[in-house]
């Protein structure tokens, strides 16, 4: 079943909550988690002001990436009718998220898209620990180059035409239409079915 344009709407703000206080809680259990460790050395001088100070430059981030976020989507819904690069179908059900941008498939979780675009980012294959991948796919959310749904235990990904992660996505799926043509099967692919 397809989803209203109201359901659509408060699902996009629900997913972009979702990952700004995500991000937000962890960038603060990092922030105490040094903190513990720096006052846990014998003698470290604890400094309250510059505490509240990082503290505060987190909470001015994620106010940042709100904002952002929300006018990127009044933006959009503006563009609605914009014509969009799909290299890959999009599933009637996600519809009505077409104008976030060119739709490039579904993965089975966030880090491996992150992965994926790590990949073509040129990123070490040491750092492609799922966390940081994660990270990385959670980071391009907020700051508008993709805009991820899960949706039936897939992560359904569409990129801002012409930023960096929609270029990486696009040539992504060329190579893998290429190495379908030829029937060369990859084995970094991981293919997720995706709902009717």
């Amino acid at each position: 079943m397809n989803m209203t344009r109201r359901e659509a709407h408060r699902a996009e703000i629900e997913r972009d909550h979702r990952l700004v206080s995500l991000g937000f809680l962890h960038n603060l259990e990092t922030l105490v988690d040094d903190e513990l460790a720096r006052l846990m050395v014998d003698h470290a001088s604890a400094a309250p002001f510059l505490l509240l100070e990082k503290v505060e430059v987190l909470v001015a981030t994620c106010r940042e990436d709100l904002a952002h976020l929300n006018n990127e989507r009044i933006e959009l819904r503006a563009e609605r009718h914009r014509e969009r690069a799909d290299l890959v179908p999009l599933p009637e059900v996600l519809a009505a998220f077409h104008h976030r941008g060119n739709y490039h498939g579904a993965f089975a979780t966030v880090a491996d898209l992150g992965r994926a675009l790590g990949a073509g980012f040129g990123l070490p294959e040491a750092w492609m620990h799922p966390t940081a991948a994660a990270a990385l796919a959670e980071a391009l959310h907020r700051r508008g180059e993709i805009w991820t749904f899960e949706r039936n235990g897939a992560v359904h990904v569409f990129g801002k035409p012409h930023s960096t992660a929609d270029r990486v996505l696009t040539e992504r799926s060329r190579r893998w239409a290429d190495a379908v043509d030829s029937r060369d099967e990859s084995p970094l692919l991981r293919l997720v079915p995706q709902p009717a």
